[in-house]
C-alpha cells in the first residue's frame, strides 16, 4: 500500500512532514503540486494534474491519497476561497477521480482543508493557534502592524501576523515561514520550540491523520 499527501506548496509540504514525524506516522510521502513548476490552488482541483502525480508517485500500486489545501477566506473573493467553496471544489474533484476506472480499483481518496475541516483560514491560522512560544509575544507583533498600518496600506492578516512574529524569533534557525518552523530539515524530524503540536487547535488534523493513515 502506497501512502500519499498531495499539498498546495512547499511550506504545506514542510509542515506535513514535521507533523507526520511527531505523531510518529511512517511511510508517508508528501509532495507539493508547486514543486511540479505549478503554482496555484486551482491546481489541486485540476482533475488531470492530480491524476499525473497519482500516477508518477504511486504508478500501479494500491493507494491511499490524502490531498489537502487551505480553506482561504471568503472576503477575498477569488474562485473557490472560503472553507464552504473549497469543500464543494473538493467533493467534485473526488468524484472525478473515483469515477475512472484506473483508479476505481486500487485508490482510496480524501481531503483535508486547513485549518480544521471546518472554518476558514490557512496555515498561519493554524499556526497562530498552535504557538510554542509566548503567547504575548504576538501582542507585540499586532502592536508593530497597527504601527505599520498607519503609515502604509495593509491588511493584518493571518499570514502578515505569523511572519511578523516568525521572523525575529526563527532568525537562529533561519526559519521565516510557518510550514518550515515544523520540520528540521538537517535532522529529518519535527522541529520543537515553534508548534505546539499537542495544541487543541491541531487535533482535529492529527486524529484525522491518525485515522486516515492507520
Amino acid at each position: 500500500m502506497k501512502n500519499l499527501i498531495i499539498t498546495e506548496g512547499r511550506d504545506d509540504q514542510k509542515f506535513f512532514i514535521g507533523l507526520l514525524s511527531y505523531l510518529k506516522i511512517h511511510g508517508v510521502d508528501v509532495i507539493a503540486i508547486r514543486e511540479k513548476a505549478r503554482g496555484s490552488k486551482s491546481d489541486i482541483f485540476t482533475t488531470s494534474q492530480i491524476q499525473a502525480d497519482v500516477t508518477s508517485e504511486t504508478q500501479e500500486l494500491a493507494a491511499k491519497i490524502l490531498i489537502t489545501c487551505d480553506a482561504d477566506f471568503s472576503k477575498t473573493g477569488g474562485l473557490r476561497d472560503g472553507f464552504i467553496k473549497t469543500k464543494t471544489a473538493f467533493q467534485d474533484l473526488l468524484k472525478e477521480l473515483e469515477n475512472n476506472e484506473y483508479y476505481k480499483e486500487n485508490k482510496t481518496f480524501g481531503f483535508f482543508i486547513i485549518p480544521n475541516n471546518e472554518d476558514d483560514g490557512n496555515l498561519e491560522t493554524l499556526y497562530l493557534n498552535c504557538l510554542a512560544t509566548d503567547k504575548s509575544s504576538l501582542d507585540c507583533a499586532d502592536k508593530y502592524l497597527n504601527c505599520l498600518s498607519e503609515k502604509i496600506s495593509l491588511e493584518k492578516s493571518p499570514k502578515m501576523r505569523a511572519l511578523s512574529l516568525l521572523t525575529p524569533i526563527g532568525l537562529s534557525d533561519d526559519v521565516y515561514r510557518v510550514g518550515f518552523a515544523a520540520f528540521d530539515e538537517k535532522n529529518k524530524k519535527y522541529r520543537e520550540g515553534y508548534w505546539d503540536f499537542e495544541s487543541p487547535a491541531l487535533k482535529p488534523l492529527s486524529d484525522f491523520l491518525k485515522n486516515y493513515f492507520n
